[in-house]
């Protein structure tokens, strides 16, 4: 996702854009580099998305997931020396993080230790959202293949809370207490999400 701008050629060019894919999806960047002392310094603004559909089981109810990311940030990196071309990158972030469920019990599930028949909990729909607002801490590995195209690897993690999640039932045989606790349960599942992983790589070119 992130994506550290040490120039691995002889002198600093002010403006770099890249293209991304990683595990954060698609996206680009645009940075502006300033050379202080014997260090490289640039500041970066930066976006990507990415959509994702998977099944997940809670508490035996079988959920379709879609996960939707869409970040955007603004980070420094920091490079000790030029000529080894790894940068040290901290930023931060603001993010649409969600990710929609959706469940239809094909048999009896317990609920909060509560059994309920499929007829009385019908379609359960549901929304995880992870943290808006994230530090970001990370590396950033870069090579220049000509005087100006780079290629980028950037690795690092953003840190947010506890995701919150919120589920209805369609059907009206489920109490709200025992919804509520399925969606604490769901969160607590999705607890491993406030620490989001990113690895990046890239294609760049130097103005």
């Amino acid at each position: 996702m992130l994506f550290g701008v040490g120039a691995g050629a002889a002198t600093a060019d002010p403006v770099s854009v890249a293209v991304t894919a990683g595990t954060g999806g698609a996206g680009a960047e645009v940075a502006l580099h300033r050379l202080i002392g014997g260090g490289d310094i640039a500041v970066r603004a930066a976006a990507e998305t990415l959509t994702y559909s998977d099944h997940a089981t809670y508490d035996n109810i079988r959920y379709s997931g879609d996960l939707k990311l869409q970040d955007a940030g603004l980070y420094i990196d920091w490079q000790p020396s030029r000529a080894v071309g790894l940068s040290v990158v901290a930023g931060f972030q603001t993010s649409l993080r969600r990710l929609g469920l959706l469940g239809t019990p094909a048999a009896s599930v317990v609920i909060n230790g509560v059994t309920y028949a499929p007829a009385q909990v019908g379609v359960l729909t549901g929304q995880v959202r992870l943290t808006k607002a994230t530090p970001y801490l990370g590396v950033s590995l870069r090579k220049h293949l000509t005087q100006n195209l780079f290629v980028k690897a950037d690795f690092g993690a953003a840190f947010g809370s506890q995701p919150k999640t919120t589920l209805t039932a369609s059907g009206l045989g489920v109490s709200l207490i025992d919804l509520q606790a399925e969606a604490a349960r769901i969160s607590r599942d999705a607890s491993h999400f406030k620490t989001y992983p990113l690895a990046t790589i890239g294609l760049g070119y130097d103005f």
